[in-house]
């Protein structure tokens, strides 16, 4: 079988490089295109349609497929061929040379306000622009992240991904990370249940733990339930606000993927420059008072200061 696939990859003009992981549908390998001179990730699948396990696992990446073919984004991972030899489905893909995100955090700990941010903002626009087209991806979490060499978030693994609702039979995704609706086994808005993932994936990147926690898969299904969560007093203000808009129980009032963004992007305070007054000894004394960037524009406004609102220098 090994030798067959590197065959195969010759063929279609991919060499092969090495192993880098290995799932419950398929198996990824670092491949090099022999025209374009690149480096891609290519996911082998057996694809039998006589043999109704094979068939389930084609079905899930031919969804991937699917999702990935219809769009194109920055923060999304991006699909560039696929083909089937031998019973084999060969899906080529971006190749993103860092981490997922979880494991990035779990070798980095807590990110810095700016990252944290950066990393939010992007993971929040590519889920978005899935929206946008209809796609909800149904398996959100940091796992699902990945960086590539210049820090972009992309995100991956669309093999649950769907243009229409699910009957309650069909849960999917990861426990810790699915919303109550789901778990209540009852019909569900697709998106909504995207942003409660989203939600969970938030308070993970912030604090490297998971909101909601159980010793039991049914202590924590109650867990998630009933919304039971802590929310740590260290956290910055647009996390605090995107959790608690996105972990509520009630789908219809989360905040959604669009709402989610316009918030982010309406905290982004950009440095511009300076006057040449004494406004930077102004800023200065302001920030020195341990206000966050945010209550420091808002206190510049009520103090009549349009001039300081207008260029003062602070980075979410």
């Amino acid at each position: 079988m090994f030798d067959e696939m590197v065959l195969i990859l010759e063929k279609h003009g991919y060499k092969f490089i090495k192993q880098v992981g290995k799932g419950c549908f398929a198996t990824c390998y670092l491949v090099f295109d022999t025209r374009y001179k690149k480096e891609f990730i290519c996911k082998v699948c057996h694809s039998n349609s006589n043999n109704p396990e094979s068939s389930n696992k084609q079905k899930f990446y031919q969804n991937e497929i699917d999702a990935l073919i219809n769009i194109t984004h920055p923060n999304i991972i991006k699909i560039y061929n696929y083909f089937e030899d031998h019973n084999f489905l060969y899906i080529i893909l971006e190749y993103c040379n860092q981490f997922s995100l979880d494991k990035f955090i779990s070798m980095h700990g807590n990110l810095k306000r700016n990252q944290l941010y950066d990393f939010i903002l992007q993971f929040a626009t590519g889920l978005h622009h899935c929206h946008l087209y209809g796609i909800a991806h149904h398996d959100i979490k940091p796992a699902n992240i990945l960086l590539d060499e210049y820090n972009k978030i992309k995100l991956a693994d669309f093999g649950f991904a769907s243009y229409q609702e699910y009957d309650a039979n069909e849960v999917r995704g990861s426990l810790a990370y699915i919303p109550p609706e789901k778990i209540n086994l009852v019909k569900y808005d697709p998106f909504a249940s995207d942003v409660w993932s989203f939600g969970v994936s938030v308070y993970y990147l912030a604090f490297g733990s998971l909101p909601f926690q159980g010793e039991t898969k049914e202590e924590l299904s109650q867990n998630i339930k009933k919304a039971n969560y802590k929310m740590p007093d260290t956290s910055y203000d647009f996390v605090r606000d995107i959790v608690t808009h996105t972990l509520v129980i009630d789908p219809s009032k989360r905040w959604t993927m669009k709402q989610i963004v316009d918030y982010l992007k309406d905290q982004q305070i950009v440095v511009k420059e300076i006057i040449k007054t004494k406004s930077s000894y102004a800023v200065r004394s302001i920030t020195q008072m341990a206000y966050s960037g945010f209550r420091s524009i808002h206190s510049l406004r009520n103090i009549h200061q349009p001039r300081l609102v207008e260029t003062f220098a602070v980075q979410v």
